[in-house]
């Protein structure tokens, strides 16, 4: 017996859990009934005896080490098998056979037919076209976007499915890549350049797809955009060839040299790189007008001496890239910032917006992703606050212990505590209400207040038990805060449970025809809310999805909501039973990135959202909402 698909990933959740999770959690999350929960954890267990213990509380693994060291729990998607037949056809001289392809991959015609359907779409991204004649498949389009192809297998190998570069479908020798690498960053600093890492990777990437092609006599029949022969990337393009044809036996035409200068176009920056801004003037002076208008929109503030030169820069190249459509693919030193801070994405979002109308390009996702970076260090240098927890202190003053002691947690808890009283003795009702945390070498009944008890002496283990207890309540009250908050955005006419809409566009319909009825919006909001999931998905860690409109111009802030019990298909192959459609208003777009961010938080709990998806009213929806 081997494990399927679905009983790795019950592993693979058990394995990030810290404590129990119960069947229903599971059921949820795998969209499957309790019962099929139950019967793969006794297969499991039949397979791999005392691997998952069970309990009126939940499931829990036995011993995480043992199976994660010797367990493998990579999932075998239908994916693969379609992956391997599309690159089967692609790399193919000539012609395949289709009834030859069913008999070699072992598939039904039924499943086969499916596959290639998938198959053709995929190819349409990058204009190819799969055709099929007299039982035959083969591939017709330009060696410009066959190798934009290729680049996005091997940044999928190399990131996504961690192969070594000799497993990748080119079979490239670590020597080779090496060496290649080598190439091209000494030429590029010869010029006086230099390359991020991100860039390089991509540049070394496309290199080595040149030199695959041409050794096949796959040549580039012409550039679709124009290279100057005088230009730095053209003459750095030129030198990388001069040296791999003196390595390697082969002739590189041309434009297969004007193809690896595009490659480099937006990659690279003169290492004098804030001299380069007074170039294009007027494109800069463009840039930094969107990037105005973007920041005065969210009421953010920008450090124009400080970080504006070095974000119009990268603008600049990131400009070049989506020309030639050379983007940045490998983004693996990157966390996703869209899970981990939404409202920065979202801003990353409107300025994507209009820069692709402004300069009629296309800016792919990894690139909002660098967008962003800069976007959140900006929001964090410009909204720094005042967050200290109030803190009473109760010590007994024998030989002015009270003032010593609080004189040292100030020097030790100067930016994380404000002290509100110091007592000698129980405090009154009156001071407790005052204060958010009481630390107290005394013990006493603190009403319910959060409480530490420490010796006079403040030791190492002492300042170690605040520090937590700190952290602990400066967590509780945040999520008090942000729950209590969202709660006032919530309307009972714009809740909605079990309307038995499945697919994405039909909720974006009725949640917003709802809100525009309400009179909180205009009949475009819809249209806008639309527009910006075709960006990039709202849909967040499979459980919820949060759409909304690009522009902030609600009469008042409102959250429609809807609960699907059978689920809604939002993204291929991921369904999910809770929507909140958010309407914000012009006034409120300060607080957007509260609002968001804190809307995120609050719902990333798979427990908290199985606790939603249950509410059968309004009011039940809140309390389980705030609970």
């Amino acid at each position: 017996m081997q494990l399927n698909n679905r009983q790795k990933k019950i592993l693979l959740v058990l394995l990030e859990k810290t404590d129990r999770i119960t069947g229903k959690e599971l059921a949820n999350f795998l969209n499957v009934s309790l019962r099929t929960v139950q019967t793969e954890i006794h297969d499991i267990n039949n397979f791999l005896p005392r691997t998952i213990s069970s309990s009126n509380r939940g499931y829990k693994l036995i011993d995480k080490d043992k199976l994660a060291g010797n367990i493998n729990l990579s999932l075998n998607e239908n994916s693969s098998e379609q992956k391997m037949l599309q690159e089967k056809i692609f790399f193919a001289e000539a012609a395949l056979d289709i009834d030859e392809l069913a008999d070699q991959f072992y598939l039904s015609m039924s499943l086969l037919n499916k596959y290639l359907n998938n198959i053709k779409h995929d190819f349409k991204k990058y204009n190819l076209k799969l055709n099929r004649k007299k039982n035959k498949l083969s591939i017709s389009g330009s060696e410009y976007d066959k190798r934009l192809f290729i680049r996005n297998i091997i940044v999928s190998e190399l990131v996504n499915e961690n192969k070594s570069w000799e497993m990748t479908s080119l079979k490239i020798s670590a020597s080779d890549y090496t060496h290649v690498k080598s190439i091209v960053l000494t030429t590029i600093e010869e010029f006086n350049y230099y390359i991020d890492k991100p860039y390089l990777t991509n540049l070394v990437i496309n290199v080595l797809i040149t030199l695959y092609r041409d050794r096949q006599a796959h040549f580039i029949e012409k550039i679709k955009y124009n290279v100057f022969k005088e230009s730095i990337e053209f003459q750095i393009a030129q030198r990388i060839c001069d040296r791999l044809t003196d390595h390697w036996p082969i002739i590189i035409p041309k434009n297969d040299v004007a193809y690896i200068a595009l490659s480099i176009s937006g990659q690279i920056e003169p290492k004098q790189s804030l001299d380069s801004m007074t170039n294009n003037y007027q494109i800069s002076k463009t840039i930094k007008s969107i990037i105005k208008e973007v920041f005065n929109y969210y009421l953010l503030t920008l450090d124009y001496d400080d970080i504006l030169p070095h974000f119009i820069t990268h603008i600049r190249s990131l400009l070049k890239r989506a020309k030639s459509k050379q983007f940045i693919t490998n983004t693996s030193i990157i966390n996703s910032v869209k899970e981990t801070s939404p409202f920065t994405y979202d801003v990353a979002i409107h300025l994507t917006k209009l820069l692709e109308d402004k300069f009629l390009v296309k800016i792919p996702p990894t690139e909002i992703d660098l967008l962003s970076i800069y976007i959140g260090y900006v929001i964090e240098q410009t909204s720094q606050k005042d967050d200290r927890i109030k803190v009473g202190i109760c010590c007994p003053d024998y030989r002015h212990i009270s003032k010593i002691l609080s004189k040292q947690l100030k020097e030790s808890f100067a930016s994380k505590i404000q002290i509100v009283f110091v007592d000698k003795c129980v405090p009154t009702q009156h001071e407790i209400n005052q204060v958010e945390l009481i630390i107290s070498t005394i013990k006493f009944n603190s009403m319910g207040k959060p409480f530490v008890l420490i010796s006079p002496f403040f030791s190492e283990n002492e300042k170690l038990k605040i520090e937590k207890k700190i952290i602990l309540v400066k967590q509780m009250k945040d999520e008090i805060a942000q729950k209590n908050s969202l709660a006032t955005y919530f309307n009972k006419r714009l809740f909605f449970k079990n309307k038995n809409l499945t697919s994405k566009s039909d909720v974006i319909y009725f949640l917003g025809k709802a809100i525009v009825e309400e009179g909180i919006v205009q009949e475009n909001f819809i249209q806008s809310v639309y527009q910006r999931e075709t960006i990039s998905s709202t849909c967040f860690f499979n459980l919820f999805a949060v759409p909304h409109a690009i522009e902030l111009n609600a009469k008042k802030t409102q959250i429609a909501v809807l609960l699907e019990e059978n689920g809604i298909e939002w993204d291929k192959g991921h369904k999910i039973n809770c929507v909140f459609m958010i309407a914000v208003s012009h006034s409120d777009r300060k607080e957007f990135m509260k609002l968001y961010n804190s809307f995120i938080q609050v719902l990333c709990n798979p427990k908290s959202i199985q606790k939603i998806i249950l509410s059968e009213s309004f009011e039940q929806f809140i309390a389980n909402f705030l609970r």
